[in-house]
């Protein structure tokens, strides 16, 4: 597994998080952490490109609740439906973290693990960098 971070400029500053290969219990934790220093460098909206992912265990879902959490804490919460910018925004679900470029197995996964619940799922990094 590896990971590529890097910036995009969208209506705000974006970092994200490539990750090439498997995600399971052996580098979850490397995941995890990378994360935590991408909040703490002050980076306060994350997408997690998942296109070059070649499987996802339960060890990288716990990752990725983790990161959701990361950013999450960080955030004053809100519930509900909003507005952000003109637009009707689903506050139920993260406003820093989003996901991006699943396949579809994964996506599946995602779905079945219910995480669609909170984490908006992209198709592309351009599309999930436009909707912050």
């Amino acid at each position: 597994m590896e990971t590529l971070v890097t910036q995009a400029q969208g209506r705000v500053s974006v970092t994200i998080l490539r990750i090439t290969g498997r995600i399971n219990l052996g580098n979850a934790a490397e995941i995890e952490q990378k994360a935590r220093q991408i909040q703490q460098g002050g980076s306060r909206h994350l997408v997690i490109d998942l296109s070059q992912v070649e499987s996802l265990t339960s060890a990288g879902l716990r990752a990725i609740l983790i990161i959701y959490k990361i950013f999450r804490d960080e955030m004053p919460q809100e519930t509900g439906i909003g507005s952000q910018e003109g637009r009707q925004v689903d506050t139920n679900k993260s406003p820093q973290v989003k996901l991006a470029g699943p396949s579809t197995d994964i996506r599946r996964v995602l779905k079945i693990a219910g995480f669609e619940a909170f984490l908006e799922v992209y198709d592309t990094v351009d599309e999930a960098v436009a909707s912050f």
